[in-house]
């Protein structure tokens, strides 16, 4: 558990936490479209993606993201919207964090 802890960047009660809370998994058959986020997915993206050069505490949240959106795209969505979009786009390690705690205690 610490090399996971480590080798990702979370706390060891994160890890625990993240083991304990393990859900099967839900997948739609048919995706929804969301026509205010797809426009702008691509530069979000961008965004994030650009970020990882850079250092952890200067990286783009969730809410330097929106307003990055509504000051140069005129982004009409709600702050909600950009977070789910950062998380469900496994923007953040948890996906793969779950992954790698399976893998772990499998061995």
């Amino acid at each position: 558990m610490r090399s996971i802890a480590k080798e990702f960047g979370h706390s060891r009660n994160t890890v625990r936490k993240t083991l304990l809370d393990v859900k099967p998994e839900y997948h739609r058959e048919i995706e929804r479209c969301s026509p205010v986020m797809d426009r702008n997915r691509a530069v979000i993206l961008s965004w994030s993606r650009s970020g990882k050069e850079i250092p952890r505490k200067q990286r783009h949240t969730a809410r330097r993201i929106y307003s990055r959106l509504v000051d140069e795209h005129d982004f009409q969505g709600a702050k909600s919207t950009v977070r789910r979009l950062k998380i469900d786009d496994g923007l953040f390690p948890s996906e793969e964090l779950l992954n790698l705690i399976c893998n772990h205690s499998l061995n």
